[in-house]
Order: C-alpha cells, then structure tokens, then sequence
C-alpha cells in the first residue's frame, strides 16, 4: 500500500440554489416589465387630430373630382350569407358609383363558392375574378412584372406560389383600375358609410399615400374566446396603435379595411403573395421608403372565431393566430433584404416594433410565472413591516425576494401596468358592444369575465406560438383560412 498516494480534492464551490432562483425570477420580471411598457405608451392624452389622418377637415364634396376605388374581396370556402352582406355594406356605402370598382376574388379549385361569387356578381353587378392555378401562364407574366418593377418576393417560380389570400391580392392587382385599392375580408361589414369619403380625403387631399381604419370583432355571445378576442382587438386598434404612430413608429397594417394609392403599391410591387401576413409586411416596407402611413377614425366590423382549434380549411382560433405569428417570423427574416434600402433611423424603428412582436412570442410563457410573482410581490409589501416589527422569520422560498427590494418593486409596477392593461381593454371592449349589452346585470357578466379571466387567455396564446414555431421549423407552405359563419351579424343588427 506504499505506492498509493491520497489525495485531497477541494470542496467545489457551491451557489445556493437560491440566487439561481433570484436571477431566473429577475430576468422574468425585466423581460415581462419591457413587454408591459406598451401599456405606457398606451397612457396619455392625445388631440383626436393628431390620432386620426380624417380629423378636423370637412369631407370633399361628392361632386368634386373624386379618385377611383377599387375594392378587393377575397373570397374562399365561403357561405352565400356572409359574401352577400359583406358586399352589400360596400355598395351601401356613400360614394359616386361611377368611381368604385368591387372585384370579388375566388380560386379556380374552390367550386362552391366560385359559383355563389357568380351568382353575387350577377346579382349585385360587382366583377367575379377567378384565379387560375399556378401552372396558367399568366403567373410567369406577373412575376416577371414584379421583377420589373423591383419586388424582392419575385425572385421564385410560379409553382412555389402558396394558396392564399395575399396570392389572390397578388393576381387581382393588373385588373384593378382604381386609383386607390383597399382589401376587404370576406365577412368585413363596413361600420361609417363615409369611410370611402374619407379615405379619399387623407389620400388625395391631406397627402397621405395610406390610411388604415379600426377593425373591430363583435360576436361577444358566441364564445369566452369570442369575447377575449374583442379585448385584443380593441386594445390594439382604439388604444396602442394610434400611439405607436405618434410616436413614429410604424403602422402595421391590418389586412383590411386600409387604403393605400396605387402608384405608390405599384412602386413597392405590391403585395408578397408568399408571407400569409402580408398586410404587416406592407405596413413596414411604407415606412421604410418614407412613405406616410395615417389612421382613420372609422369602424370595420369582424367575426372572431368560436372555437379554439379546427382543421386547416376550418381554422379557428389557434390556426388564426399561428397564421398571424408566423408570418410575422417569417417577415422579421424577409426584412432583411431591404436594409440597404432603408435609412438607419426607419430600419431602427422596424427592428424596435418587430422586436416588440418577437418578445410577444415568449409572454404566454414568462406569464405563468410572472403572474404569480406580481401577486407574491403585492403580499411582500405586506410582509415586510411584520416581519420589521415581530422578527417572524419568513418561509425559505420567500427570502431572495423579501432581501431584494428591486425586485419586489419591479413585480409590483408589472402587477400596476397589468391593471392599467386589463382596464383599457375592458374600455375598449365597452365601447365596442356597448349598444347591444344592456342591464347592468349583463354588463357585470360580460366586463366581470374579461377582467377575471383576461390573463388565462393570455397564457393561451401559448399554443399558437408553440404552433408557428413548429410550421416555421417544418417549412410550412400552407395558409390555415379562418372559418366564417356569420355570427357577428346578429350583433350587429342590434346597432
């Protein structure tokens, strides 16, 4: 046993599992913190004429020389009900008939409402576009079109072409003669008949080269995920996006009810028919180039899915939103082809507003803990003063926290912008169904339920995220198409 040498290995060095906890809770709280500042930028109060592009100007006269409108609806897996009323509110609409133009836009392989979109054209006397598969020769002609005029999304084949709404977009663009173009969504009831007016106005008098108006869902009986949705959206359109463009930001289009003049479409090359979100992809190349982007202070009413999952061609409330993210990771990587093009301070805003989109993907997850943490941090400020006067030692888990005095007040400005969160769209949600929720019994119900429950739908965006990641990943080619069944337009009889 001579040869045998002992030796003596130092303790390693061990960090209480504690501070782990402390800078695992820390870097939640900062994060999530960053994610509620839109809630400041939300605060504030603004002149309704620096909001909205149409305040404070009498509208043009109807006799004046007004710009042509164009109208796109697309249009696929439709009922007859929600195509008819959403064509019926555009021809409602107060504008000289001579100077719109509606082209309701179907696909060659969708034959069901390929023949009701006959039908209705007839009809209503509006102009039925078919578009043809990609192996018809006319696609070779409007690629080469777009490279002519320098798109950065035509540098692919017709048959890499996905079947989608932006593709529809994309084919009905040569046949549009309006002066202006807007998109309209197949169940889209136009809320202001004025809205044509005004739009003409913002474009062709006040030197706008676009304008978008407030979209609103309204189907608030159908489902607890109906009635969160109208808080998601009233909070985006009525509250943060009017701010975000005070403060020069850029404006992200909203996939309908905007209006941008054709020249200025045709000098970007118009839509990219191969990001399923091609409104926010637009929205962001107008504001690179410079080009001004305002807000009009008019209604677009929607349907919000009932359900939380359907199939592909049936999309409900997941399939909508893991469209909506994906395209958005797909346009932060697109983006990347205009840099040189942009100036520095644009490109900066770009990447501020996509980075604000990008933490987005990670508060379903940050929220399960973060939501606790804001409750804890408001029983801490209670604790402190007892344990102050009695010595009462605090339970172990407790301690990182109750020492750590930054921390206990980062969680309880979070839990602070989180009310001021849930009470504008609770506000925003009000003014939205206001009309047709009446007793205060009902109004208890519906606002009680946003407010108790707001934050568990929060977390549930969890699953569209985990969804578009996993098709980002995969290379999905496909566009999950959301179903309309026309339950908004109950509510919106009661108006």
């Amino acid at each position: 046993m001579t040869g045998l040498e002992v030796r003596v290995v130092p303790e390693l060095s061990r960090v209480p599992i504690a501070d782990y906890v402390l800078q695992f809770i820390a870097a939640t709280q900062i994060l999530y913190l960053v994610w509620n500042a839109k809630s400041i930028i939300a605060y504030g109060s603004w002149d309704r004429g620096d909001l909205f592009a149409d305040a404070a100007n009498p509208l043009p006269d109807m006799e004046m020389n007004l710009p042509k409108i164009t109208a796109i609806l697309t249009a696929r897996s439709e009922t007859d009900s929600v195509l008819r009323r959403s064509l019926q509110s555009l021809l409602a609409l107060q504008y000289p008939k001579e100077k719109r133009e509606i082209l309701l836009v179907t696909d060659s392989d969708d034959l069901t409402t390929d023949r009701i979109a006959d039908q209705l054209s007839q009809e209503l006397g509006v102009t039925h576009l078919v578009v043809p598969d990609n192996s018809d020769p006319a696609w070779n002609r409007i690629i080469q079109q777009a490279r002519d005029r320098g798109a950065k999304w035509a540098d692919i084949d017709a048959d890499q072409l996905p079947y989608s709404k932006p593709r529809a977009l994309t084919y009905a663009l040569p046949f549009a003669t309006g002066e202006m173009i807007t998109v309209v969504d197949a169940e889209d009831v136009q809320g202001d008949p004025l809205v044509f007016l005004k739009a003409a106005q913002c474009l062709q008098v006040k030197g706008y080269h676009a304008v978008q108006g407030r979209l609103r869902f309204i189907n608030y009986r159908d489902s607890w995920l109906s009635l969160q949705a109208i808080g998601d959206y009233a909070f985006w359109f009525a509250w943060l996006l009017p701010k975000i463009r005070m403060r020069g930001l850029p404006v992200a289009l909203g996939g309908t009810c905007y209006y941008v003049r054709r020249d200025v479409l045709d000098s970007l090359g118009g839509w990219d028919p191969t990001n399923v979100t091609e409104d926010l992809e637009l929205g962001l190349r107008l504001y690179g180039y410079g080009y001004r982007v305002g807000l009009l202070d008019v209604d677009t009413y929607e349907e919000s899915p009932r359900k939380l999952l359907r199939t592909q061609s049936e999309g409900g409330w997941a399939n909508q939103r893991t469209r909506w993210i994906r395209g958005t990771i797909y346009t932060a990587g697109r983006l990347g082809k205009y840099r040189k093009e942009f100036p520095l301070k644009r490109r900066l805003a770009i990447a501020l507003l996509l980075f604000y989109y990008v933490l987005g993907l990670f508060v379903p997850f940050l929220s399960l803990i973060g939501y606790p943490l804001m409750v804890l941090s408001l029983l801490i400020a209670v604790l402190l003063p007892i344990q102050a006067v009695s010595r009462v030692s605090m339970p172990a888990p407790l301690l990182p926290i109750i020492d750590n005095p930054w921390l206990a007040a980062i969680s309880a400005f979070n839990m602070l912008l989180l009310l001021w969160h849930v009470y504008l769209t609770t506000r925003g949600i009000a003014r939205t169904i206001g009309k047709t929720v009446v007793g205060a019994g009902e109004k208890i119900h519906y606002y009680g339920l946003v407010v108790t429950t707001v934050m568990f739908y929060w977390i549930l965006w969890g699953l569209p995220v985990l969804r578009a990641i996993w098709q980002t990943l995969r290379g999905a080619k496909f566009w999950e198409k959301t179903l309309h069944e026309g339950l908004h337009h109950s509510v919106l009889d009661r108006f």
